[in-house]
């Protein structure tokens, strides 16, 4: 006669835990959202970098349009850059010669600060067009301050794509 705490090996309780198959799922599955989420990272990143490059141009291009708009006679000025800013830091200049020397120091400071950067002061119907080696200034209009750079590829595009910001002189 058995006793009816005993275990028979009909009633054993199956084995607990995970088998191999099991465990490999789970880390693919695992792997999988840990590329995605990198990705996700990764492009992040990069419109972060694209962010900031237009954030600097819209700066540089309304510090611009101010610089012109407090400076006398700087909207009827040439508004070429000096080769020389000289006047800027030694001592009294004409106001031309000060709107071309703060113009060359821009343009210095857009090429140092964005990818190809370069920009110019021009009166423009049609501010949103050209690019650097065009600028499309046709003279007529409003003066504009444009600020070209080229954004470096990013996601399908491997190659740079050339950008634009633009402000308008208030008031001119």
């Amino acid at each position: 006669m058995k006793c009816r705490n005993e275990a028979s090996p009909v009633n054993r309780s199956p084995n607990r835990g995970f088998s191999l198959v099991e465990v490999m799922v789970a880390l693919a599955i695992f792997s999988t959202g840990l590329g995605g989420l990198s990705l996700l990272l990764l492009l992040a990143l990069q419109e972060t970098a694209a962010s900031r490059l237009q954030s600097y141009a819209a700066s540089q291009a309304w510090s611009m349009a101010e610089f012109i708009l407090v400076s006398p006679g700087a909207a009827s000025s040439s508004l070429s850059p000096a080769a020389s800013q000289g006047c800027l830091f030694d001592g009294v200049c004409e106001p031309p010669a000060m709107v071309s020397a703060a113009l060359h120091e821009w343009r210095k400071g857009l090429a140092d600060g964005l990818p190809h950067g370069d920009g110019l002061v021009c009166h423009d119907g049609t501010p949103t067009d050209g690019s650097p080696r065009q600028p499309a200034c046709d003279g007529d209009g409003p003066l504009h301050v444009k600020v070209f750079w080229l954004e470096p590829g990013g996601g399908d595009s491997a190659s740079p794509s050339p950008r634009r910001a633009v402000a308008r002189v208030p008031l001119l």
